[in-house]
């Protein structure tokens, strides 16, 4: 079966998928995007698991990605544990570190925010 034309089969694959992504990311316009992201935090909301959840992985927005800000905010003050992930090594897994909205943030050697102190 050949590979459908947004599976990425290989690295190079992934790397021109992830700019191409980005790229069409930058395209919408922002009144837009505000309205699809305020329509995926509704969707994310309405997950029964998540109402179940006591902590819940987040991430910060970077590169036009959804912006679900105001939804971590509301999950927080509902008494939800927040966790942002952190690259430790390039070569693990990403490690999830407990993070509330209003938290100091630092940037890590991507520019990506991540809770401050956790590569300490």
């Amino acid at each position: 079966m050949p590979p459908d034309r947004f599976i990425a089969t290989d690295t190079l694959d992934k790397n021109h998928l992830r700019q191409a992504l980005i790229s069409l990311r930058q395209g919408i316009a922002l009144d837009v995007r505000s309205r699809w992201d305020q329509a995926i935090a509704n969707q994310l909301n309405a997950l029964p698991i998540l109402h179940l959840a006591s902590v819940i992985g987040v991430y910060w927005p970077i590169r036009n990605e959804p912006d679900l800000r105001a939804l971590y905010t509301a999950w927080a003050a509902n008494g939800k544990q927040l966790a942002l992930p952190v690259v430790i090594d390039k070569n693990m897994p990403l490690k999830f570190f407990a993070w509330t909205p209003g938290d100091d943030l630092l940037k890590d050697a991507m520019g990506v925010w991540i809770p401050g102190g956790t590569l300490t």
